[in-house]
């Protein structure tokens, strides 16, 4: 199992004022693939990433902050992620870089009622 993420990351990640889960919608939503050994178990779970929006709204940097279970949905996650595009954040007339946190969660649909 990886290590989580240091607490020095996240501390410089929050002092940048990153964007929240509500503000940070993707222009293309790309969805993440669902692990088919997750499925077949029932497994589901959520990932939390961390990740830099560029000047021209690509998705760079991506780090997993919290998942659960651990490494089970995490590459699906940051493989959907590196896919978005976002508006970009203008300051004074200028695209600017920003972080970005963002949690996807992993549901499977329930089958009859």
């Amino acid at each position: 199992a990886a290590p989580p993420a240091p607490a020095a990351s996240a501390a410089q990640a929050s002092e940048s004022a990153p964007s929240n889960d509500s503000e940070v919608i993707p222009l293309n939503e790309v969805l993440p693939v669902y692990p088919d050994s997750a499925r077949r178990r029932g497994v589901e779970g959520f990932v939390k990433l961390a990740f830099t929006i560029t000047p021209t709204g690509k998705v760079e940097n991506v780090r997993v902050v919290e998942s659960s279970p651990a490494n089970v949905f995490d590459r699906d996650a940051r493989r959907a992620a590196v896919r978005w595009r976002f508006a970009p954040r203008n300051e004074g007339g200028q695209a600017v870089a920003r972080e970005a946190v963002k949690t996807l969660q992993f549901r499977l649909e329930k089958r009859g009622r």
